[in-house]
């Protein structure tokens, strides 16, 4: 404070977007004769940090600096509260994304009236907006605001189905007849992946691509894996399903499956009797991922009792009272084949459930985990 004296004081109504009214102005021109209090005259916001600069560059010696992120410590909570909000918001946001795409593509191809349908999705996009307030999205509004926000989000969800399969139907036609299958990327770069969800009956099935060349193929569960090769950008191939040939399934697998240790192209992983990852060792960089010591996919629970606005606030001190989920049910074996391995946990915490499913890949050192609680 001896380098410099002059302080900015923001006033004003800017959680409403508005300014300062007629009376803080007066407040601030009585204040400003009331002895004994500092001086207070209005000002910019650029005038006042150039005139701190004219004040601190000419002194020699070191001065505090702030380089990274502001920490507001009443907005710790706001990462978690109504997490639905945040998770339907940004759901939203890749729905109409691709929604969009697949509505001009299939306007381009002469499919359907995209300008009419991207009508549509322009008041989607406004519900979607509207519930991006900032005192909706961090989940600091009253019940009754979240109420009417899932009752939106669906109207939005609604909307940009009804586009979406439309768009959709005119790309594919009548290809699921004739057994073939469009594949598209909405992606801005070219990439290959594994196309889920087909749906067929048969225990066995074969897959190839445009040039007739064969697709591993596995079936997990009830759908059919294909692993696709490259997809171009923002574009589309077609791959078929040929019921004559054998199944790509009786190709050998690459996993090796052991009690608490799953080897694959990419990684040896293994796990404790907790569910807890004790190694991942990736093969290609012959490296340990996880540190010495420390465990991977350890899920703990804290204690969560706020002094004040519980919906903003998360205490610095919620790391003393922390539990781990150990109680693992069992694990499950879901499919282990020429295209992915499938491993699902099941945990237990007092009256709770969580379910994790994790997928490691034979074309891919990409490894997904779904966890579901309840």
């Amino acid at each position: 404070m001896h380098l410099n004296q002059a302080l900015l004081v923001a006033y004003g109504y800017g959680d409403g977007g508005g300014g300062a009214n007629r009376e803080m102005l007066e407040m601030r021109r009585r204040l400003n004769r009331m002895p004994g209090l500092p001086k207070v005259v209005t000002g910019r916001a650029d005038e006042y940090f150039d005139q701190l600069h004219q004040t601190i560059d000419p002194v020699e010696r070191e001065v505090s600096r702030w380089d990274e992120e502001l920490y507001l410590e009443h907005h710790r909570g706001t990462y978690t509260s109504q997490a639905y909000q945040k998770r339907t918001d940004r759901k939203l946001e890749l729905m109409y994304r691709e929604t969009e795409w697949l509505n001009v593509l299939a306007g381009l191809l002469g499919g359907t009236d995209y300008v009419a349908r991207q009508q549509e999705l322009n008041l989607g996009w406004k519900i979607i907006l509207r519930n991006q307030f900032h005192d909706i999205i961090p989940g600091s509004s009253i019940a009754e605001v979240y109420q009417d926000s899932q009752e939106e989000y669906r109207e939005a969800e609604t909307i940009a189905r009804q586009v979406w399969t439309k768009s959709l139907r005119s790309l594919s036609g009548d290809e699921q007849a004739s057994s073939s299958y469009r594949v598209l990327n909405s992606a801005v770069f070219k990439q290959a992946g594994i196309v889920v969800r087909i749906s067929l009956a048969a225990e066995e099935a074969a897959f190839v691509d445009r040039e007739g060349q064969p697709l591993v193929a596995q079936k997990v569960e009830a759908a059919w894996w294909v692993w696709c090769s490259q997809v171009p950008a923002l574009g589309w191939t077609t791959i078929y399903h040929k019921p004559g040939l054998a199944s790509s399934e009786t190709v050998v697998s690459e996993f090796q499956l052991n009690d608490g240790e799953l080897v694959t192209p990419y990684y040896r992983w293994r796990w404790n009797r907790a569910g807890q990852w004790i190694e991942l060792y990736d093969r290609l960089a012959d490296r340990q991922v996880l540190a010495p010591g420390e465990l991977g996919n350890a899920l703990e629970v804290f204690q969560d009792k706020p002094v004040d606005s519980d919906a903003w606030n998360i205490e610095i001190f919620y790391q003393e009272k922390c539990r781990l989920v150990d109680h693992l049910e069992r694990v499950e074996t879901v499919s282990v084949g020429p295209v992915a391995a499938v491993l699902r946990f099941h945990w237990s915490y007092a009256h709770s459930k969580i379910v994790q499913k994790v997928t490691f890949y034979s074309h891919s050192p990409r490894i997904d985990m779904v966890t579901s609680v309840d």
